[in-house]
């Protein structure tokens, strides 16, 4: 759905420089591979700062929102 709302916008993904410079379509497998990958760091980088919260916790320490 996003990707057709994307096109309908004439919105597209263009890379100016490396191996997969170039336009391309959103409903295409690069802007399809990037969107996931880009998904699963937003999820390793939550689970890490949780992990970090975590072990301040334990080592006694409290975060400005938690003070």
């Amino acid at each position: 759905m996003l990707a057709e709302e994307l096109r309908a916008s004439d919105i597209g993904l263009e890379f100016l420089t490396g191996e997969l410079r170039g336009s391309h379509d959103p409903s295409g497998v690069v802007f399809t591979a990037l969107a996931a990958m880009s998904g699963m760091e937003r999820e390793y980088i939550r689970a890490r700062t949780l992990e970090g919260h975590a072990s301040a916790r334990r080592c006694g320490k409290t975060t400005a929102a938690n003070a």
